[in-house]
């Protein structure tokens, strides 16, 4: 389900993927941007369904304090993908875990 919401439900953010089957879009978004957008949070819900949904938010949040926002390895799968989400692999997100050096 996608919902459009004001965009301070969403923290000034143009999407939010974090609900269960549910993805939330800013109602003042630009036209042009609003398929990446859907595109992008739809990638999380992949995301979601590969992992699971609680065990998916409690490595998102790990993710996010690990390596920030930017290279949250699910944020890297899903910008990578959201114009092209149709040859998006499987847990295309593990490729953007970075490895751990020895």
């Amino acid at each position: 389900m996608i919902y459009s919401v004001p965009r301070w439900l969403l923290l000034g953010n143009n999407g939010a993927g974090w609900l269960p089957n549910v993805t939330l879009i800013a109602d003042d978004m630009p036209h042009r941007l609003e398929q990446r957008v859907i595109a992008n949070e739809a990638i999380h819900q992949l995301q979601q369904d590969e992992l699971g949904y609680f065990k998916w938010v409690l490595k998102y949040l790990s993710f996010h304090f690990e390596y920030g926002y930017k290279d949250n390895p699910f944020e890297v799968d899903s910008r990578t993908w959201d114009e092209d989400i149709e040859q998006r692999p499987p847990r295309a997100w593990e490729n953007y875990v970075p490895k751990k050096q020895e």
